[in-house]
């Protein structure tokens, strides 16, 4: 019996060995014990907002300082920034956000509406709310478990993104006020959308995101 538990312990890499009085080191998260150093868990990425006439996208952020784990209490080491997409230029930049700013978006009437049928999906209206898009799952040859972004207007639908990507990658699909403008996350990056022409340019956010979230300005 003590053999057989000898031979067990040589085979423990050592510091999981060293874990193992504590905690029984399976159960050991390394965000725990290390603190937290990359972006999945430095820096969360809420729902992007666009404006009215879709020239601008702003990224909320809660950006968690090196201190934070999973264990600290709400808000402790936390912040809450943003970052803002300007289509002129093509450029991020830092800007003022705050808490109460998230919530609200959060909470506004286009987060929580989902297509009849469409398990999961997310509705944004224009203006007048007679058009709205949305994500739908698709099926194409060899693809499974699919979405696409969709535009509706007055009831008639269409499919305004063509990704062709397994999996679902996408999430939080806005339309601008003005209708003209589409915009869904896509990973570390925005998609922005043209409702007329179907043009798609894919916005890496991952960069922006990282530097405001580390960085003092």
């Amino acid at each position: 019996m003590l053999e057989g538990l000898s031979m067990f312990r040589r085979a423990l890499p050592l510091g999981c060995l060293s874990l193992t009085i504590l905690s029984g080191c399976m159960l050991i998260d390394p965000i725990s014990i290390g603190g937290c150093t990359d972006f999945t868990c430095r820096v969360s990425v809420s729902s992007q907002i666009i404006s009215a006439d879709g020239s601008e996208i702003t990224l909320p952020l809660l950006c968690r300082a090196p201190q934070w784990t999973p264990h600290t209490p709400r808000g402790a080491f936390e912040e809450v920034k943003a970052i803002v997409y300007a289509r002129r230029d093509g450029q991020w930049r830092q800007a003022p956000f705050t808490r109460a700013q998230m919530a609200a978006d959060s909470n506004s009437k286009d987060w929580t509406p989902t297509i009849p049928g469409d398990y999961g999906s997310a509705r944004s209206c224009a203006a007048d709310c007679r058009r709205f898009v949305h994500l739908k799952q698709i099926n194409p040859p060899n693809t499974a478990y699919h979405y696409e972004v969709f535009y509706s207007e007055n009831g008639v639908e269409r499919q305004i993104t063509h990704f062709n990507l397994n999996g679902a990658p996408l999430s939080w699909p806005r339309l601008s006020a003005d209708g003209k403008t589409a915009t869904v996350h896509f990973g570390r990056s925005i998609a922005l959308i043209n409702v007329v022409t179907g043009e798609v340019a894919v916005i890496p956010f991952a960069g922006p995101a990282w530097k405001a979230c580390t960085e003092t300005p």
